[in-house]
């Protein structure tokens, strides 16, 4: 009779542990459900600032015309990088070919272009600002690290992941990359309106 009541008072335990445990899952579940729930509607909200800021943006820049000249020592392709990233700012960029147009009539050199050129350029055009400037690499070179021997004990495979991971981390580290500097220049006074300098480009090898 003892023995019944104990295994009956083992069974009613388990089932409280069972049930215990089952209610444990299901507030866990909730939570993750509710956690993206929050995380899912933070996101929309910035998503929507972000659309307003670049709306305001937009309006404010749309009304602004501006030339880009080849930045100096550009064997890569930045300034047409440049422009694009400007264009996407919603400004009035003038068209290559229409300074291009301009050096010819002046009978001038592009390459060779004088920055009182470039806003004699900037006024037949039209435009509120140029932008002239230049572009440069820097180099960081990869030195592997030297190999290590691993631990003898149940470490090892999460040694050798963190050993892949940090040599991972330092080859993304090294390599050369473009940068440009620049600087947004009034066409109509000649001054400096702004000077972007160290204007990460693009990594172009490893």
């Amino acid at each position: 009779m003892v023995a019944m009541m104990i295994a009956l008072v083992s069974q009613k335990r388990e089932k409280g542990f069972l049930l215990c445990k089952r209610n444990i899952s299901i507030i866990g579940y909730l939570s993750v459900i509710l956690m993206l729930t929050m995380l899912l509607t933070s996101c929309g909200a910035s998503r929507s600032q972000l659309d307003k800021i670049r709306t305001e943006k937009c309006a404010k820049n749309q009304n602004i015309r501006i030339a880009i000249f080849p930045l100096h020592n550009d064997n890569y392709g930045a300034t047409d990088e440049i422009i694009s990233r400007f264009h996407n700012e919603c400004f009035q960029v003038v068209e290559r070919t229409e300074i291009s147009k301009i050096v010819d009539e002046m009978q001038l050199q592009a390459s060779g272009l004088t920055e009182n050129a470039q806003l004699e350029i900037g006024k037949l055009l039209n435009v509120n600002a140029i932008i002239v400037g230049s572009i440069y690499t820097i180099t960081v070179p990869y030195y592997p690290s030297p190999p290590q021997p691993p631990p003898s004990d149940t470490n090892a495979i999460g040694y050798n992941f963190g050993q892949g991971l940090a040599e991972g981390l330092k080859r993304a580290q090294t390599g050369t990359t473009l940068y440009a500097n620049y600087r947004i220049i009034d066409a109509r006074t000649g001054r400096i309106l702004k000077v972007i300098t160290n204007q990460k480009i693009r990594k172009i090898s490893q």
